[in-house]
């Protein structure tokens, strides 16, 4: 056993070799299998916001030196390398690519173990400097949103929060008054009127104010507003060319 060690030890070379061709006999790909790859499957069984999340992490530089790299010949310093180019983010997605690949039997063990891996911190905190607050007005184009942030800067505490992303639709005074609404909001009509209004990334109350309000006893369908809203067959082509369909029994994955 000692001399099966110290073999191990001198010889790694040879002893890849070998284990490369005990893992090419139940896996084909196993010699050209690279983290790109498994980057790209994992990506396939992610939906809707858990998706794009993933697809934007994977964009991180910091994986350029992993992408190429064959899975079976990867070792710590590999890792280590991602980790130190990377951010917070990195380290917990490389943790979840590492994961994958064990799940799948594309990694024997671990390239890190987990008592190795660097401590997820978070950077303290803190509100934003006057300076700070001069470049987001620079850079905003949107004035109601500009005078907006500009009101904050009066009023908001340090190291607060002001969002306008939850926006309140209602009130409402039944689950079959929200299906309604729901159903509305999910029409290509609905849509396209808030994508003339939606200039920037902002969803702003302001945004919807093109769209007219409806009575919420009924399931909406484009045809139905089409025939209200007397819209040509020009139109809704248009309308349809600009607006991909939704489709209502994938609500609650949304």
């Amino acid at each position: 056993m000692l001399h099966a060690r110290n073999e191990a030890e001198l010889q790694p070379a040879i002893n890849l070799q070998i284990a490369r061709a005990y893992l090419t006999a139940s896996d084909p790909q196993v010699a050209t299998r690279n983290w790109q790859f498994v980057m790209d499957e994992a990506a396939k069984l992610k939906e809707g916001p858990t998706s794009e999340r993933w697809t934007r992490a994977m964009r991180d530089m910091a994986f350029d030196s992993l992408r190429k790299l064959t899975v079976l010949e990867t070792r710590s310093v590999h890792f280590l390398r991602v980790l130190e180019n990377g951010t917070v983010c990195t380290n917990i997605f490389l943790r979840r690519l590492q994961n994958f690949a064990l799940d799948m039997s594309w990694l024997p063990w671990p390239v890190l173990p987990k008592k190795r891996w660097p401590k997820i911190q978070f950077k303290e905190k803190r509100g934003i400097t006057w300076e700070e607050h001069q470049k987001i007005l620079a850079g905003e184009g949107n004035p109601e949103l500009h005078d907006y942030y500009e009101l904050l800067w009066h009023l908001a505490p340090p190291a607060s929060v002001c969002t306008q992303t939850y926006l309140v639709a209602g009130p409402l005074t039944s689950r079959k008054a929200a299906a309604s609404l729901q159903s509305y909001t999910k029409t290509r009509f609905f849509r396209f009127l808030v994508s003339i209004r939606k200039i920037t990334q902002h969803a702003l109350r302001s945004t919807y104010s093109w769209v007219p309000q409806q009575t919420w006893n009924r399931t909406w369908t484009d045809e139905a507003l089409y025939a209200k809203y007397g819209i040509t067959r020009n139109e809704q082509a248009y309308i349809e060319s600009q607006i991909r369909p939704m489709n209502l029994d994938d609500a609650d994955d949304e």
